[in-house]
């Protein structure tokens, strides 16, 4: 299978529509949240899988009233993927972009979440 780098033009679209900054970070609006998580998530080649984690962990956080950022971590073309390698990038990335203030990591895959069709 042909590596392709995340197409950023589609996730930017994402956000907008869902009203998360840039960088996949968001905060309640009405009150200060309790919780500050941080979601790591190892990714490559799953846009479909993307497109529906994205569009289903953004609101279910939000309504949680959960300061959080989702931190897509994608090796590099030609090299071998290697989630605890990416999960463990994806921590340490996530603690110097936001100065430290995490209380708690969740390390998820993009391709969990299930959608029960009635």
């Amino acid at each position: 299978m042909k590596n392709r780098a995340l197409d950023f033009k589609k996730i930017e679209k994402i956000l907008k529509k869902l009203d998360i900054k840039l960088g996949g970070l968001s905060a309640p609006r009405e009150c200060k949240s309790r919780h500050k998580v941080a979601l790591i998530v190892p990714y490559r080649n799953r846009e479909e899988n993307l497109k529906i984690f994205l569009n289903n962990m953004h609101p279910f956080l939000a309504k949680q009233q959960i300061d959080y950022g989702i931190y897509l971590v994608e090796p590099i073309a030609n090299v071998d993927f290697n989630r605890g390698l990416l999960m463990n990038i994806g921590f340490l990335e996530s603690l110097k972009l936001s100065a430290n203030k995490w209380d708690c990591f969740i390390l998820h895959d993009v391709d969990l979440v299930y959608l029960k069709c009635t």
